[in-house]
């Protein structure tokens, strides 16, 4: 045998072997959705929901609820691909009966969901939710974590929603569900606010570096900011990411600081005809490191702009998401953002 045909072999060989030790890899899959005042239709005697009842100028009865519901389960489903996504983070859930109609009583049943939930003072009774697979992921802690405003005048925000959890790898994952203070009322006036809660997420990651010899942190939600700005910057102290070489492993990254897609999408929520990522999912340094059991698939976070979710709209005529709602207009979208998409390995 010559030499040339022996490296050839040895060329195919050792391309079979790395096919194969990927094909080992498997993959875990995180969705992060605002999905748009998911109010329930049963009046609340905590918070104010009368602009969602049957009753109200929006008329949310059991049909759009049901419908928006259905819509939700497929869309969790079809962003899942080959296998329905480990972890989903969720903004604007009124109550957890809207978490129990979607995971026992939609498409979503056959799965196995689960989820957790936080109870917040948001006047307008908004939370945020995980779902997650007991085979993939099992949390063993959850806390809600409250900030107080600032200063008189502005509201109760929604709590930061803070699960620690065992990994099929048997580490921990500390994931931390974000629907910062909105910008209403000017976003000068609330942008303290937004910092406030960012630098609680920080507090507490600080606080578990301590105790945890290999901490995974996952944050996502939507902050209300993009990247550049206090809350993200300065509250977390989190940078873009940019390469693996480059990384330290307590530092936080976001990985949604430059998303585009080929169709001028280039970002998750629409305003004034301009591109926001208010939507983020930022991991700190170990689960950007190949050598940690556990870690982040590169150049899988992605806008999932699905074609059902959107539509073109306006003066130019451009991609927008599909709302549930134009004012008080009924529109039967499913939301006013897109989903993010994010793929680990391990």
């Amino acid at each position: 045998m010559n030499k040339a045909i022996t490296l050839l072999l040895l060329a195919v060989i050792l391309t079979a072997s790395t096919a194969k030790a990927e094909d080992k890899n498997k993959r875990w899959r995180v969705v992060e959705y605002n999905v748009e005042n998911f109010y329930d239709t049963i009046p609340s005697n905590i918070h104010d929901d009368t602009q969602f009842l049957p009753s109200s100028e929006r008329e949310w009865n059991g049909r759009r609820y049901w419908y928006k519901q259905g819509l939700l389960a497929r869309t969790l489903a079809n962003l899942g691909e080959t296998a329905p996504p480990d972890l989903v983070a969720l903004c604007e859930i009124e109550s957890e009966r809207v978490l129990e109609d979607l995971t026992r009583h939609t498409s979503l049943k056959k799965f196995g969901y689960e989820y957790l939930a936080t109870h917040s003072k948001d006047t307008r009774g908004m939370n945020v939710a995980l779902l997650y697979r007991p085979l993939s992921f099992r949390p063993y802690n959850h806390k809600s974590i409250r900030t107080s405003p600032p200063q008189k005048g502005l509201r109760q925000t929604r709590d930061v929603l803070h699960v620690s959890g065992e990994l099929p790898t048997g580490d921990t994952l500390d994931v931390f569900v974000c629907h910062a203070p909105s910008r209403m009322g000017g976003k000068s006036v609330t942008s303290n606010y937004r910092e406030l809660v960012a630098k609680s997420i920080y507090d507490r990651i600080k606080m578990l570096s301590i105790i945890r010899q290999n901490l995974y942190v996952l944050i996502l939600g939507d902050f209300n900011d993009d990247y550049t700005e206090p809350s993200i910057k300065r509250g977390l102290g989190a940078k873009p990411y940019e390469n693996e070489s480059d990384t330290l492993n307590h530092q936080l990254y976001v990985l949604t600081h430059n998303l585009k897609n080929k169709d001028g999408v280039q970002g998750t929520y629409k305003f004034q005809g301009e591109w926001n990522q208010l939507d983020q999912i930022i991991v700190n340094g170990n689960l950007l490191n190949k050598k940690s059991s556990f870690h982040v698939v590169n150049n899988t976070c992605r806008i999932a702009n699905l074609p059902y979710l959107q539509e073109v709209r306006g003066e130019g005529k451009s991609i927008t998401p599909k709302r549930t709602f134009l004012g008080t207009h009924y529109h039967g979208g499913l939301s006013d953002h897109f989903p993010l998409v994010v793929d680990f390995t391990y």
